[in-house]
């Protein structure tokens, strides 16, 4: 049995509460930090397929 490895993205969202006395540190960095894939929704089941290994070697549509 072949072994496939996939890494692929997907576009998500989620609404954050984020409150209001922490604004001054509402930056990316802290966004990327409290971004959750757990909590987030697929908004787009259209996969970018970044690489595709089998049997740990890449491989080419």
């Amino acid at each position: 049995m072949a072994k496939v490895e996939v890494k692929f993205l997907v576009e998500m969202s989620q609404t954050i509460d984020w409150p209001d006395d922490e604004m001054d540190n509402f930056n990316y960095e802290n966004l990327q930090i409290n971004c959750d894939p757990e909590q987030a929704e697929i908004e787009s089941h259209d996969y970018e397929l970044k690489r595709v290994a089998v049997n740990g070697n890449e491989y080419e549509f």
